[in-house]
């Protein structure tokens, strides 16, 4: 079962399932009960026969891939993509804290409530069972906050270990009657519908943002909705209650995302669209680094060119068929003759040959 889910693991996001997976298996000692702990030698055993099978797993794709993709692609999928993000990382780069800052964000609405804490400070170490869980969350914030590329939602598999520990906690609220109700975390989901509505307005915020929220009467009433829904859920014991506002805060910002121009504004299917019908003709991309953003939606079969910035004009000259796609900022070409397409922040410049 180890070897198998580090197998899985590897497939899903590469080695770094072992930062998920070892501190709990290392840190047996804290939480195993030592009457039916294995002794070492049958532990370690077990670790190696885990770690054969997983390798074998993964041989069955990674060998034939790294064989068909070349030197290249074989560089990028067994040592840049996990090594590249580590020491120096060329994508996401974060300060150490910047995790942990965003904890009251990762686990609203839970961290918000009074209950919670109250039932946190009643627990006792004691319980090898907490230990492990504590062991598993505490050691993935720790190990991911030294790692230099961080993205939220690396962290999503220690989430299962702080829903074992935050239950706990809650029970054990319940328990000594300090269970109330989660009026923080309710008036701060009121509070974002607020800002949601002040961006879609133009109030605050940056004027692109202003402009994907529309058209703003849906973003006012997904607001609304939110508050409403917010509020009603204080009528319910506190457990179902921080559920129903955590809920109800993740659909409203679904709705907002797939029913106004912010959820168009981050799908690369809106460019795919634009260059697929153009492959036979030549498509070129000039980007201060290009990560092969279009290829798959567009479905491509081939590579695209990636002509030198001073390239453009002789590439566009020479495939008059084809389509030159730029970052607008890093224009080689006059943004006159362009089609403008905003994605992921930035806008995009397209030129037809």
């Amino acid at each position: 079962g180890f070897g198998f889910a580090i197998a899985m693991g590897v497939y899903a996001k590469g080695p770094v399932i072992f930062l998920h997976l070892m501190p709990a298996l290392l840190a047996a000692p804290l939480w195993a009960d030592p009457a039916t702990r294995p002794r070492a030698g049958v532990i370690g055993r077990g670790v190696g026969l885990a770690f054969a099978l997983a390798l074998g797993l993964v041989a069955l794709w990674v060998v034939p891939a790294a064989i068909a993709g070349g030197p290249e692609y074989r560089h990028m999928i067994l040592w840049e993509q996990t090594a590249g993000r580590t020491v120096n990382s060329f994508a996401h780069a974060r300060p150490w804290y910047w995790l942990i800052a965003l904890m009251p964000v990762i686990l609203y609405p839970w961290i918000w409530s009074g209950a919670l804490w109250r039932g946190l400070v009643r627990l006792r170490l004691s319980d090898r069972s907490l230990r492990l869980a504590l062991v598993w969350a505490g050691a993935g914030v720790a190990l991911f906050s030294l790692v230099s590329g961080k993205q939220v939602q690396y962290l999503i598999p220690e989430l299962p270990a702080v829903a074992l520990i935050f239950a706990r906690a809650l029970i054990a609220a319940e328990e000594a009657g300090l269970a109330r109700r989660n009026w923080l975390a309710a008036g701060l989901a009121v509070a974002l519908g607020g800002g949601l509505i002040a961006a879609a307005l133009g109030l605050v915020g940056d004027p692109r943002l202003s402009a994907q929220l529309a058209p703003s009467w849906v973003v006012i009433a997904i607001a609304g909705g939110l508050a409403v829904a917010a509020i009603a859920a204080l009528r319910l014991p506190v457990v179902a209650s921080s559920t129903a506002i955590g809920l109800a805060l993740i659909l409203a910002l679904n709705l907002v995302i797939g029913l106004t121009g912010l959820g168009r504004g981050y799908d690369s299917a809106v460019i795919a669209a634009k260059i697929a019908p153009r492959e036979a003709a030549g498509i070129a991309v000039i980007a201060r680094q290009y990560h092969e953003e279009f290829g798959f939606e567009a479905r491509l079969t081939g590579p695209v060119a990636l002509p030198a910035h001073d390239e453009a004009g002789a590439w566009l000259a020479a495939h008059p068929g084809g389509v030159l796609l730029a970052e607008c900022a890093f224009a080689p070409l006059p943004l006159e003759g362009a089609e403008v397409v905003d994605f992921n922040g930035t806008d995009w410049c397209l030129w037809r040959g």
